[in-house]
């Protein structure tokens, strides 16, 4: 239960960095600065992002995405 929930907020954080970055205007300017805290997030919590890049790339081979 532990990774579905880390995989789905992960997911949302990345698909939120993705939309306001694409947004135009100041919300591009506020998907640079969310997109510098994911990275930051990165160096902070390194455990939580591997764990959820581990679950993407089991999710891919599941479905021959590789």
């Amino acid at each position: 239960m532990k990774n579905v929930v880390n995989y789905i907020v992960c997911t949302v954080a990345l698909f939120v960095a993705i939309v306001l970055t694409c947004s135009g205007g100041w919300l591009s300017v506020a998907g640079l600065c969310f997109d510098g805290l994911l990275y930051v997030s990165g160096d902070v919590f390194p455990s939580i992002w591997k764990s959820f890049w581990i679950s993407n790339t089991k999710i891919l081979s599941y479905f021959n995405s590789l």
